[in-house]
C-alpha cells in the first residue's frame, strides 16, 4: 500500500506500531464481513437477552423513551427502472432499461416515540455536482456527504454523529424541556465506529450496539420505515415520469436522463417528512417488549402480530398503487417481460449502505479525496500537496484492517 502511494520512497520508511491494526479496528469500526446482518440469517438467541440488558440500562440510567434513537444506512438506486418493456404516449417500441444501478445511501434516525426526526443523511459520489452550482449545500434538507461509491464509510459516520446528531438531539431535549441524555442504538456494521468513537465530549450522549445478525428483526429502522421511505421516493419518481411524459414531447427514456441529484436529495427528503410520527414509533414494539410474565408474553405476540399485519396493508398499499401506475406508464401485464411492482420494489433491498474496501479500493477512495480538495479552488490547487505520510499510513491501516477482517469471519475489535 505504501509502496503504490509512494514509489520513489523506501517503503522500509515506514514501521507499523504493535497493536496498529487492533486499534486501527476500534477506531474506525472494521469488523469482520460475518457481522454484514442483511446478508445473514437472523441470530434470535440472543435478542432476549439484549432485550434485557436495554430495560436494564433504560431503568438504571433514567432514560425515556424520547431520549432513545435508532440510526441506520440502506443503499437508494435511484434511477432504477422496471427492467423491461415500456411504450407510452405514442412511443413506437418499447424502451429496455439497463439496470441502471446508480445509487446512494440514506441515513434514516428518530428517537423511539416519533417525536424526533433527524434530516437524512444523504452520501453521493460527487461532492458538488452541477445542479447545485452556486447552492449554500448546508441548505439543502439533507446533511449531505460525498464518497467515491457513495457508501457510508466510519469516517463519514462519525462525522455526522458529532457534527450533525449531537447538536440535534441537544437542541431537541433543550426545546421540550428533557434532561440532556441520549443513547444512540446501532448495528455493528463494518461503518460505523466503536462506541468510543461515538460518545459527546461530555458524556452525555452514548452509542449502544445492537447483537450482530439481528438488525432484520428488533433494529426499529428495519422494521417498516426504511423500505417505505424508498418506496415513497420510487412512487414520486414513476409520478414524475408520467407528468413530464405528457405534458411535453419527451419520452419517458428522455426525461429520465434528466433526473438530477437536486431531484433525488429533495424527492427523498419529502418521502422522509411523510414518515409519520406514529410509524416511527411502531418500528420500536419488537425491540422494546418486554417478556417477563407469560401474561405479558402473550400480551407482546399479540402487538407482534398487530404489527405485521399494519406494515402487510401497508406494503399491499404501496403494491396497489405502483400497479397503477405501472398501468399508466404502459407495462402490459401479458408481456413476457412483465415485472412485478412489489420485485421491482424490492430491487435494492439488500443494499445495506456501506462495505469493506480492500487494499485497490483503499487506495483510489483516498487518491479521490485529494483530488476533489484540489478541485474546490482552481486558484489555491499549489497549495493541495501530495498525498501525506500520515494519509498514507491511514490508508495502509485501513486495507490492513479491511483484509484481516476478511480472515477473522468468527472475531470483530
Amino acid at each position: 500500500m505504501y509502496a503504490m502511494l509512494y514509489p520513489d520512497l523506501n517503503v522500509d520508511s515506514f514501521k507499523a506500531s504493535s497493536g496498529w491494526l487492533h486499534k486501527f479496528c476500534l477506531r474506525h469500526g472494521i469488523k469482520s464481513k460475518a457481522l454484514h446482518g442483511e446478508s445473514l440469517s437472523a441470530d434470535l438467541s440472543c435478542i432476549g437477552d439484549f432485550q434485557s440488558e436495554l430495560q436494564s440500562k433504560i431503568e438504571s440510567e433514567g432514560y425515556t423513551l424520547n431520549q432513545i434513537f435508532n440510526a441506520d444506512e440502506t443503499g437508494l438506486w435511484w434511477r432504477l427502472m422496471p427492467s423491461k418493456s415500456l411504450v407510452h404516449s405514442g412511443e413506437k417500441r418499447a424502451a429496455n432499461f439497463k439496470k441502471a444501478k446508480e445509487r446512494v445511501t440514506l441515513l434514516g434516525c428518530a428517537n423511539a416515540t416519533g417525536t424526533c426526526k433527524l434530516p437524512l443523511a444523504f452520501i453521493h459520489v460527487s461532492k458538488k455536482s452541477r445542479c447545485f452550482k452556486n447552492m449554500d449545500m448546508t441548505k439543502l434538507p439533507v446533511n449531505y456527504f460525498s464518497q467515491k461509491k457513495a457508501w457510508m464509510t466510519a469516517a463519514i459516520f462519525e462525522e455526522w454523529f458529532h457534527n450533525f446528531f449531537v447538536p440535534y438531539v441537544k437542541k431537541f431535549c433543550s426545546d421540550t424541556g428533557i434532561e440532556c441524555k441520549i443513547l444512540l442504538l446501532v448495528d455493528n456494521a463494518p461503518a460505523h465506529p466503536s462506541t468510543d468513537c461515538l460518545q459527546s465530549t461530555d458524556g452525555k450522549v452514548t452509542t449502544m450496539f445492537l447483537p450482530a445478525n439481528t438488525t432484520s428483526v428488533i433494529q426499529p429502522m428495519d422494521q417498516g420505515i426504511l423500505e417505505p421511505l424508498k418506496n415513497r421516493y420510487k412512487k414520486r419518481l414513476l409520478q414524475h415520469l408520467i407528468i413530464e411524459n405528457e405534458s411535453s414531447s419527451l419520452t419517458i427514456p428522455e426525461v429520465l436522463k434528466q433526473i438530477t441529484m437536486k431531484d433525488v436529495v429533495y424527492w427523498s427528503a419529502q418521502a422522509w417528512d411523510e414518515a409519520s410520527s406514529s410509524s416511527l414509533a411502531s418500528g420500536w414494539k419488537k425491540l422494546l417488549q418486554c417478556e417477563t410474565g407469560s401474561q405479558q408474553s402473550v400480551s407482546d405476540s399479540v402487538t407482534a402480530e398487530v404489527v405485521a399485519s399494519d406494515n402487510h396493508r401497508e406494503v399491499s398499499a404501496d403494491v396497489s398503487e405502483f400497479e397503477e401506475l405501472f398501468d399508466n406508464l404502459g407495462y402490459a401485464e401479458n408481456d413476457s417481460n412483465w415485472s412485478l411492482p412489489r420485485t421491482w420494489l424490492m430491487e435494492d433491498a439488500n443494499d445495506p449502505g456501506y462495505q469493506i474496501m480492500n487494499e485497490e479500493e483503499s487506495v483510489a477512495d483516498l487518491i479521490h479525496d485529494r483530488e476533489e480538495l484540489e478541485s474546490e479552488d482552481e486558484d489555491e490547487v499549489h497549495s493541495a500537496s501530495a498525498v501525506t505520510p500520515a494519509q498514507a499510513c491511514a490508508a495502509f491501516d485501513t486495507s490492513g484492517s479491511s483484509l484481516q477482517a476478511a480472515h477473522t469471519q468468527d472475531n470483530c475489535c
